[in-house]
C-alpha cells in the first residue's frame, strides 16, 4: 500500500508537470529560460539567430502533433470529437487547432500510461486496470486544464466588458460610428475582451447584424451581461432608436450591477474565506498525517467498515460542498 501511495503521488506530480508543459504547448511559446540553462552545459554557446535546444526540440513535438493532427482531420468519427475544442480558441488563425488539441490528448494519455508501465514494473507491482485509470486520467487531463483557462478567461471578459462598453459610449458620443468604436476599443483594450471584440467586428465586416453579432458573442462566453447587450440591440433593431442612447443605458445598467456585486462580493469575502480554509482543510490534515505516519489509514482499507466509512465521508464531503456553495451563491 505504501508504495502505491509513494507511486501514486509520483504519477500526480508528473501529471502536474504534464500540465504545465501543455500551457507551453498550447500558448505556442518557446521555452527561452530553459533553454538559456541548458546552453550554459553547452560548449558552444548559440548567437540570437541561432537555433537552441529548446527551439530544436519545441519543432520536433510539434511537427509530432502536426503530424497527428493530419491524420485525425481525415477521420469524420475524430473531426466530430475535437470539434468541441473549438471553444477554446478566440481567433481560429490555426485551422487545425482542434486536432491539434486532441493530439496532445493522445499523447500525453500514452506517455502517462508509459511512466506508469515503467514505474510499476520497476517495482514489480504492475496492474493493468490501474494503468488503463492513469491512461484515462492522462486522456481527460487537457480537458480540465483547458475548461480552467477557459473559465479565467471567461471571468477576464466579464470584468473588461464594462470598459469595453464605456469606450463604445464615448466613441458614439464623439461621432464615430459603430466600426469605428469596436476600432477604438480594440486599440486601447487588450486580453480576451480584445479578441472577443475583434470577432465582433469580424462578424459585422460579413454583413451580420450589431444584435446578432453580440448574440453570438453570449453564445461564446454565456454571460449575462452579455445577453443584455444583444437583447437591447435586438430591441433596436425592432423599435428604431439612437443607438447612443441605448449604450448610455447598458453602461448604466451594468455599471449598476458591477457595484451591486462589489458590495455582496464584500459582505460574503469572510464567509467565502471561511468555506475555502474548511474545504481545504481535510486534505491537510490527511496530507499532515501521511508525513507522520504513512499507514495511519491502513485499517480504513483492510475492512469493509472501514470502506464504507470513507465512502460515507467522501458522500458527506460532497453535501457539504454543495450546501455551501449553494448559500454562498448570490445571483445579481
Amino acid at each position: 500500500m505504501d508504495k502505491m501511495l509513494t507511486l501514486s503521488i509520483i504519477i500526480s506530480i508528473i501529471i502536474l508537470l504534464l500540465v504545465i508543459v501543455i500551457y507551453k504547448f498550447l500558448k505556442i511559446r518557446v521555452s527561452i529560460k530553459i533553454a538559456n540553462r541548458i546552453d550554459k552545459f553547452t560548449l558552444k554557446v548559440p548567437s540570437k539567430n541561432e537555433p537552441t535546444i529548446g527551439d530544436d526540440l519545441n519543432n520536433e513535438v510539434f511537427a509530432l502533433i502536426g503530424k497527428i493532427s493530419n491524420i485525425l482531420s481525415k477521420s469524420a468519427y475524430f473531426t466530430k470529437r475535437a470539434n468541441k475544442y473549438d471553444k477554446y480558441s478566440a481567433i481560429k488563425k490555426n485551422p487545425n487547432y482542434k486536432f491539434d488539441v486532441y493530439s496532445i490528448k493522445i499523447l500525453i494519455s500514452i506517455l502517462v500510461f508509459i511512466i506508469y508501465m515503467v514505474t510499476s514494473v520497476l517495482n514489480k507491482n504492475f496492474v493493468l486496470p490501474l494503468g488503463l485509470v492513469f491512461l484515462v486520467l492522462g486522456y481527460f487531463a487537457t480537458d480540465i486544464y483547458l475548461e480552467v483557462l477557459n473559465q479565467v478567461r471567461i471571468k477576464n471578459i466579464e470584468g473588461d466588458l464594462l470598459k469595453a462598453i464605456i469606450i463604445m459610449n464615448n466613441a458614439f458620443k464623439s461621432g464615430l460610428n459603430i466600426s469605428n468604436a469596436f476600432d477604438v476599443v480594440i486599440t486601447d483594450l487588450d486580453g480576451p475582451v480584445r479578441d472577443e471584440f475583434m470577432l465582433i467586428k469580424r462578424d459585422l465586416s460579413s454583413g451580420i447584424d450589431t444584435s446578432e453579432a453580440f448574440n453570438r458573442f453570449y453564445k461564446r462566453v454565456k454571460l449575462d451581461d452579455a445577453q443584455y447587450i444583444s437583447s437591447s440591440l435586438s430591441i433596436l433593431n425592432v423599435t428604431g432608436g439612437n443607438i447612443t442612447y441605448i449604450f448610455s443605458n447598458i453602461e448604466e445598467a451594468l455599471t449598476n450591477k458591477k457595484k451591486l456585486k462589489d458590495e455582496l462580493k464584500a459582505m460574503t469575502a469572510s464567509s467565502l474565506l471561511v468555506y475555502r480554509v474548511l474545504t481545504f482543510m481535510p486534505f491537510i490534515l490527511i496530507f499532515i498525517i501521511l508525513m507522520l505516519n504513512r499507514s495511519y489509514f491502513n485499517p480504513l482499507f483492510n475492512n469493509i467498515l472501514g470502506v464504507i466509512a470513507i465512502i460515507l465521508a467522501l458522500v458527506l464531503y460532497t453535501v457539504y460542498i454543495l450546501i455551501i456553495r449553494k448559500i454562498l451563491k448570490v445571483e445579481v
